[in-house]
């Protein structure tokens, strides 16, 4: 059995992959993910709900502030595998992220991206619930 560079578990919830490119047939709100490189290295399946966030060089002064959680968009895992992914399989051959053309414009191949999984323990509509709490709605 093959094994694959990524994703790199860094932290509880925290895998650091590179970016392996860009495909039109991986649907929107998608990040795809070599089937095999998911089951040895993360506890990642299926549907899961990631962050993603790039990894800035070191020294490097951020361009804005962070995003706040509640504006973040989510992916959910695409686990890569068979003939219809041979392409897809391709760019994520040591488990790399592969976006679709939707995201990322940003990415270049090779750059490092962290999968939080965290975000998938927060039930849906959490947080749009805490921030009407906090408003006294």
């Amino acid at each position: 059995m093959k094994d694959f560079k990524y994703p790199i578990p860094v932290a509880s919830c925290r895998y650091v992959t590179e970016f392996g490119g860009r495909s039109k047939t991986l649907a929107r709100g998608k990040v795809g993910l070599h089937i095999e490189a998911l089951r040895q290295n993360t506890e990642l399946s299926h549907d899961d709900r990631v962050l993603l966030d790039v990894v800035g060089e070191e020294g490097e002064e951020p361009a804005s502030p962070p995003t706040p959680l509640f504006m973040k968009s989510t992916f959910k895992i695409e686990p890569l595998r068979g003939v219809r992914g041979s392409h897809l399989l391709s760019m994520s051959s040591e488990g790399e992220a592969v976006l679709p053309y939707t995201i990322g414009e940003d990415l270049e191949i090779g750059d490092e991206i962290i999968l939080n999984s965290a975000v998938d323990r927060i039930p849906e509509g959490w947080i749009v619930k805490q921030i009407h709490g906090q408003m006294g709605d």
